[in-house]
């Protein structure tokens, strides 16, 4: 049964309404009454009626500003307004303003029953739309991801489509920005290590607070992609501030590839370009992050995996040429070649790298990051660190930890 509430100062208008009609014949019951808007709107916070049929002049609250207060309130009813001949003009102005309709003085019965019959339905469609959005509300997280992985993995080639869909779901794509992927590293693939990633994704979201920011996650895969409105150089910058802050608390590693679009159309490209970027990173067991492609020669990737088992160890490039079965000096042309670095540089970086890294830990003390990075001598590790990154490792501690 639909509740219906009476606003009017006028007693017998009340009275009127309540006894000259069967309400019971049409499903409605009238659950209250007042005599000034004011008290109406208590009544309609209190009771929660469908219907509130009100006169437009009364006093304390008139009807247009009950009007207005209850679409303030939000309460979820239909209003039907009274008016004089006179005040039709004002009537109007609470039609605007949330009303359904309005009758005219005197009140002709069924007139009004027809004009409460016409709300009832209109309510029914209203909260079968507001139950529909509602419910589509909680899915949209699962539908944009659906659509954006469709977009980024190439399942859905038509563009047109796809932007009608975007529409639909007021789904906005900045059309330049840039896309960053996020893998786990193949040797973390295990359970226990996904609430690290989760809470790397949960800084970059809030560092990547932006309007035009769209993310697709996909923790099951051990990955993510963030899709945002920003340059290239002012999401790397972020990615890594925020890989800072996740190597103080997290040994996982992880792989991030960027690469700016400048349509809908090369996004597509650009996601197939930062999965390759992540793949096949230059600097195994390390965080990476990658925002250019470069097609290493397979013995200078062996010649990188070669360090990045051994680089606690007094390790030369005749040792590591030995284990590819190369000359000496084709290993070292290929590191000049195709890093512009030697193999001794590209040993001590990734080094500093790992240095870097458990520095930020602070589990270990100074020398024993020397020893488990391949240096005997702390002062000699501390000497390199310095020239390679600037400061000392107690400086890098206190500047990036104790900040």
């Amino acid at each position: 049964m639909f509740k219906m509430i009476v606003v009017d100062d006028e007693y017998l208008v009340r009275l009127g309404i309540k006894e000259t009609i069967d309400w019971n014949d049409y499903d409605i019951e009238i659950v209250g009454e007042a005599s000034n808007g004011e008290t109406g709107l208590e009544l309609a916070k209190s009771l929660q009626p469908d219907i509130i049929i009100t006169d437009i002049k009364m006093p304390v609250m008139d009807g247009l500003d009950l009007v207005k207060q209850l679409q303030q309130h939000q309460l979820d009813c239909i209003v039907i307004i009274l008016s004089g001949y006179k005040d039709f003009e004002y009537a109007k102005d609470t039609l605007e303003n949330g009303a359904y309709s309005y009758l005219l003085k005197p009140i002709d019965n069924d007139e009004l029953i027809d004009k409460v019959k016409d709300a009832i339905s209109f309510l029914q469609e209203k909260r079968k739309k507001d139950h529909f959005i509602s419910h589509l509300k909680e899915d949209i997280p699962t539908i944009k991801q659906t659509l954006l992985s469709n977009i980024l993995e190439g399942n859905d080639l038509n563009i047109s489509k796809i932007k009608q869909k975007l529409s639909l779901y007021n789904i906005n794509i900045s059309p330049k920005g840039t896309l960053i992927y996020v893998k786990m590293d193949e040797s973390n693939h295990k359970n226990e290590h996904l609430d690290d990633i989760h809470s790397l994704y949960k800084q970059l979201l809030h560092l990547f607070h932006h309007e035009d920011e769209l993310v697709v996650s996909k923790f099951d895969n051990y990955c993510f992609t963030i899709l945002n409105g920003l340059s290239s150089e002012d999401s790397e910058i972020i990615c890594e501030q925020a890989l800072k802050t996740y190597e103080k608390k997290h040994q996982t590693i992880v792989s991030i590839g960027i690469k700016s679009y400048d349509s809908l159309e090369t996004i597509r490209d650009a996601f197939k370009y930062v999965k390759q970027v992540t793949r096949e990173k230059l600097f195994p067991m390390i965080n990476t992050i990658s925002h250019s492609e470069n097609k290493y020669s397979q013995p200078i990737k062996q010649a990188m995996q070669y360090i990045a088992q051994n680089y606690s160890r007094n390790i030369t490039v005749k040792m590591v040429a030995d284990s590819l079965f190369v000359s000496e000096s084709y290993l070292m042309h290929l590191f000049k070649a195709q890093l512009n670095k030697t193999f001794n540089e590209c040993l001590t970086d990734y080094r500093m790298m790992i240095a870097k890294q458990l520095l930020l830990s602070q589990k270990l003390k100074v020398y024993e990051i020397a020893e488990l990075v391949g240096y005997n001598d702390s002062k000699y590790f501390s000497q390199i660190f310095r020239k390679k990154v600037g400061m000392s490792p107690s400086q890098y501690i206190e500047d990036e930890v104790i900040k």
